[in-house]
């Protein structure tokens, strides 16, 4: 407890039109009395006393002692303390039933002092026949304030790679808690440390602010031991840009089945909404899919309907900081192909090569095997059947992995299979794996073609020699949170790759292997 120093007061009757004065300075220091100040007192009456805090002192601690010292001993001495705005009294105080230095106390515990809050002492004694009162005005403490902060309160265009946020405050304190949180939504997770007057909250590894959000801050801190202290203020991200969008604009050769993609600089809380219409006729193509990103602050919708091969098309991205316009006409891939251009053909895709959605790094496996996928139309009709292998990029099948395939509705030229479980490569196994994509109208290439399905990474490792079948899981060069496989362990991770192509193969062959 932090005493101040004893302003010693001759104690003095204090009218009650005198009592809300304060702060002019009470320097009287007689006592008078309720009766006649002839009347002869006892020798051993106190005619002086001195109220401890002293009048005029400010930032006690709101667990201080309030105390009326003696010259000589009193008599039914009572001390009481009240708010002086309102004259409420406080309670919960206990007067001393011990005797010190002739001093008599009387202390209220917390929560009965408020912080920045003046209060008036009065201390009331006889001695006698006479009745005395002593009374000051003092200052309670001021709890711990925020006084700097980075980012600064109500700051704009705060960058979203930001990961701690700093506190200062005007005196030393201790925290009960820190909090980031987006405004009016979810926290953030994160940890606080600091101790005295300086602070900060580190968001956690995997977490990242979003932009064109508001964020706020929260503080909880015991102040003096008493009161709970809450202090907060806010700050907003700044806006997230567009990093690309799918289609490019003014691309000319589009896949006309393609996904309608935007990347911005950071996520945002509004999910960007996008509306394609074809330019000759207005026609509003239809979408389906979902616009939560798949991949940090990728957002994607599926089309709905396929798109004219040859059509110029506008596409619109509504987002939280604007409006991103642009154009794109579609390639010839869309009209159909004859089906003995088809028949027996052979193609090489190297999808390591494709566009890694999930994961997004998983092409970095290209530097460390040579493989790639091959399929054989075996026939093709309403119904196309196709068989996939695995290749060793020159367009020579490896026969060491086993084949798939599938039989499944050829809607010319384009087509979707059904899940494979699994399909086998190099690489390892592909749960539930689907391939889809598109011919050209020669039937030489193959265009927009899409591997989705749930990677078994066990078999990476040891077969390259890189580790143990938790090579892929635990390694920084893909920082994935592998989940269960069919079998239940813990070795998979979604596999989503797109934009790869595929070429044909000058007498390429493909045969049936069995694992």
């Amino acid at each position: 407890m932090r005493l101040l120093p004893v302003l010693l007061l001759a104690g003095c009757w204090i009218p009650n039109s005198e009592l809300n004065n304060w702060p002019e300075s009470d320097t009287d220091t007689d006592v008078d009395s309720d009766t006649d100040s002839d009347t002869d007192a006892d020798a051993n009456c106190p005619n002086s006393v001195a109220l401890q805090p002293g009048h005029g002192s400010g930032e006690n601690p709101l667990t201080v002692l309030v105390s009326a010292f003696f010259d000589g001993p009193p008599q039914d001495p009572v001390i009481t303390v009240r708010e002086q705005d309102s004259g409420a009294n406080v309670h919960g105080g206990q007067h001393s039933d011990d005797e010190i230095d002739d001093a008599f106390h009387w202390e209220v515990s917390p929560p009965y002092f408020r912080p920045a809050t003046w209060y008036t002492s009065q201390a009331e004694w006889r001695c006698g026949d006479e009745e005395y009162t002593q009374e000051v005005s003092w200052f309670s403490v001021t709890c711990p304030a925020i006084e700097t902060s980075d980012p600064e309160a109500d700051e704009t265009a705060v960058e979203v790679e930001l990961n701690f946020v700093s506190v200062g405050f005007d005196k030393d304190t201790t925290l009960n808690s820190f909090t980031l949180e987006e405004t009016g939504a979810g926290g953030v997770f994160g940890s606080y440390t600091g101790g005295g007057q300086e602070y900060q909250f580190t968001l956690a590894d995997d977490e990242t602010l979003m932009g064109s959000q508001s964020y706020t801050v929260k503080t909880q801190s015991t102040c003096e031991g008493a009161d709970v202290v809450h202090s907060e203020f806010q700050f907003t991200t700044a806006c997230a840009e567009v990093v690309e969008t799918q289609p490019a604009a003014d691309d000319s050769s589009a896949y006309f089945r393609t996904d309608l993609r935007i990347e911005l600089s950071a996520p945002t809380a509004m999910a960007p909404t996008v509306q394609l219409s074809q330019r000759s006729n207005g026609h509003i193509v239809s979408l389906g899919g979902s616009a939560n990103p798949e991949s940090g602050a990728i957002y994607t919708r599926f089309l709905s309907e396929a798109l004219v091969p040859g059509e110029l098309y506008d596409m619109v991205w509504t987002h939280a900081c604007g409006i991103e316009s642009s154009t794109f006409t579609v390639g010839a891939t869309g009209a159909e192909v004859n089906f003995p251009d088809l028949s027996s053909k052979v193609y090489a895709l190297d999808y390591l090569a494709g566009v890694g959605v999930e994961p997004a790094n998983v092409g970095s496996l290209n530097a460390f095997v040579d493989t790639e996928m091959l399929i054989k139309v075996v026939s093709a009709g309403t119904d196309i059947e196709i068989l996939v292998g695995d290749g060793s990029n020159t367009g020579v099948q490896n026969t060491g992995v086993p084949t798939s395939s599938f039989t499944t509705s050829f809607n010319n030229p384009y087509f979707r299979s059904p899940p494979m479980s699994p399909l086998h490569m190099a690489i390892g196994a592909i749960h539930g794996a689907v391939l889809e994509g598109s011919f050209t109208p020669d039937g030489d290439q193959l265009e927009g073609v899409k591997l989705t399905g749930s990677f078994d990474t066990r078999e990476v490792g040891p077969a390259l020699s890189l580790g143990g079948a938790d090579y892929v899981c635990t390694s920084s060069l893909f920082d994935i949170d592998c989940i269960p496989c069919p079998d239940g362990a813990s070795y998979c991770t979604p596999l989503h790759i797109e934009s790869i192509d595929g070429t044909v193969v000058a007498g390429g062959s493909l045969i049936e292997v069995s694992r």
